[in-house]
Parts: structure tokens; C-alpha cells; sequence
């Protein structure tokens, strides 16, 4: 969590202290989140990223957002994230 740093998302100095804690090197980690702006600080220090659609994360009633900027993965769900995942590391890319 952010709060743990004592700062808020997206401030970009959370990632690399988040990648500093795990002993991990930035592009070690990888950010999974469904809000560009999370994805794009991550980005920016270093984390690959992936970019999960929820459609309904503010309601029915608000319309869908615009597709983000293209991540190292972009899934429809956690499902197809995870076997994205599994057919990289199938094939060596991870």
C-alpha cells in the first residue's frame, strides 16, 4: 500500500521503494491495476506492467473508459491475464 510510504499513488518514488523492500529490482516487478495513471507511474520506474479491464469499477452507469496507453499485457480479465503469463513463461519471455 501506498499509505506504507507514507505517500499516494501514482508518486512515483512508491514503486522503486516498493521494488527496494522485496530486495527486486524494478524490472523485476510487475504492476497489475485497471487505472492508467497507477500503470503509467510504474511504468515510468522501471515495473513492467498489466493492464486488467473492469468495466464496472465506477458502476453501471458510468461509461467505459479509453483504452490506456499499450502495457506489456493487456487482459480482459485475471483468467486470461494468468494465462498470458503462463504462455510466456512457456516460451521463455519471462
Amino acid at each position: 500500500s501506498a499509505d506504507f510510504f507514507g505517500k499516494v499513488k501514482p508518486d512515483i518514488s512508491i514503486y522503486g521503494n516498493a521494488a527496494e523492500m522485496l530486495c527486486m529490482d524494478p524490472a523485476e516487478v510487475m504492476m497489475v491495476a485497471c487505472h492508467a495513471q497507477d500503470l503509467d507511474a510504474a511504468r515510468t520506474a522501471g515495473f513492467r506492467t498489466a493492464y486488467v479491464n473492469r468495466p464496472l469499477e465506477y458502476g453501471p452507469d458510468r461509461p467505459p473508459e479509453a483504452k490506456p496507453d499499450p502495457y506489456d499485457y493487456d487482459a480482459d480479465n485475471f483468467i486470461e491475464l494468468a494465462q498470458m503469463l503462463r504462455a510466456d513463461k512457456a516460451a521463455g519471455n519471462v
